[in-house]
C-alpha cells in the first residue's frame, strides 16, 4: 500500500487563470538555493506563447519566448536520481520528473521540475518477500501526479502530444 504525502516532494508551483498558466520554482526551493537559481514559465493561450525566464547565480538572467506554432511536442520525462542507484538492485527511489517543450527544430526547454521521495523497488536477485518490511507500507511524494497533470494541461493548451525527452 502506497501513501502519498505532499511534504515529501519539491514541486513547481502552478498558478492558473482562465487563459494563462504559470509554473515557477517553489519558494522552499529558492530558499534552499539561497535565491541563486529560479525558473518561471508562463503559458498564455490568448497570445499563443510560452515565455521561459531563468535566473542563475543571482545575476545571470535569460528569457525566451516561444510561439505555439513552433512547439512540436510537450516532453515528459522521469529519472531516478538516487545516489548509487546503478550499483544497488534494491533501493527507495528519488524521483525527478521534468516537463518541457520540444520545438520543431528539435531544441528542448524544461519548463518545470518535480522532485521527491519515491517508492521501494526490487530489481535484485532476492524475491520480494525478503523485503517485506519495505513493501508492507510505502510512502512517496506527490511529484508523479502533479507532473503528469501539468504535462496533460500543457498539452491541451498548446494542442500537441506528449513525448519523452531526447536524452543526450
Amino acid at each position: 500500500m502506497v501513501f502519498s504525502f505532499p511534504f515529501l516532494s519539491l514541486c513547481s508551483r502552478i498558478e492558473t487563470e482562465p487563459d494563462r498558466l504559470v509554473a515557477r520554482t517553489p519558494t522552499f526551493g529558492r530558499w534552499l538555493l539561497l535565491g541563486a537559481s529560479c525558473r518561471r514559465a508562463e503559458i498564455d493561450r490568448v497570445a499563443r506563447r510560452v515565455t521561459l525566464e531563468r535566473r542563475r547565480f543571482w545575476f545571470f538572467r535569460s528569457a525566451r519566448r516561444l510561439d505555439f506554432r513552433h512547439v512540436a511536442a510537450v516532453t515528459y520525462g522521469y529519472d531516478d536520481v538516487y545516489p548509487g542507484a546503478f550499483l544497488l538492485a534494491s533501493h527507495r527511489s528519488l524521483d525527478l520528473f521534468t516537463v518541457g517543450v520540444r520545438l520543431a527544430n528539435g531544441e528542448e526547454f524544461i519548463l518545470a521540475k518535480y522532485f521527491g521521495e519515491g517508492t521501494f523497488s526490487n530489481e535484485g536477485p532476492y524475491p520480494d518477500w525478503v523485503y517485506w518490511d519495505q513493501e508492507l507500507i510505502q510512502w512517496s511524494g506527490t511529484q508523479e501526479k502533479a507532473s503528469r497533470l501539468f504535462a496533460q494541461l500543457l498539452s491541451k493548451m498548446i494542442g500537441v502530444r506528449i513525448e519523452p525527452p531526447n536524452r543526450t
